[in-house]
């Protein structure tokens, strides 16, 4: 590693770089509050004690995700996963892949299958809200900062 990259003090973030596609397609006009929540199911490992105090590391499984995609409720992004949805839920089992990439930081999540969990709620007030899109990951490929 580099002497300057070790000593480096500032780092730099914009959330115009965060990639964001879904079959394929861009998405974009996001919230003002966020872009993406990432939530996994459940843990890397656990532990197991047997009664004579021998202890065992469990490894499991790649865990799925839980993902909001947070839109405002103008953006055309709307009408791309309204459609991917109505075309998951005519067919029973239409999926599209997915990919996120930081390039500031070099961190991406992808999957094969994005499955939607629902429709966004809506309401209605003095200035134009936000639409949080609910996927599900279930096998995701995460590369951690470098």
């Amino acid at each position: 590693m580099a002497l300057d990259a070790l000593f480096s003090i500032s780092k730099t973030y914009s959330p115009a770089d965060v990639v964001l596609l879904i079959g394929g397609v861009p998405i974009f006009g996001f919230d003002g509050d966020g872009i993406i929540n990432f939530e996994p199911s459940n843990e890397d490992t656990t532990m197991s004690q047997g009664c004579d105090g021998e202890v065992t590391i469990n490894r499991l499984a790649p865990s799925p995700m839980t993902a909001t995609i947070m839109l405002k409720e103008t953006s055309a992004s709307n009408d791309v996963l309204a459609g991917f949805r109505a075309a998951q839920r005519a067919t029973g089992g239409y999926t599209v892949p997915f990919v996120m990439l930081d390039p500031s930081t070099g961190e991406s999540i992808t999957c094969a299958e994005t499955v939607f969990a629902g429709r966004p709620s809506i309401s209605k007030g003095k200035e134009s809200g936000s639409r949080e899109w609910p996927i599900l990951l279930p096998n995701p490929v995460y590369i951690p900062v470098a």
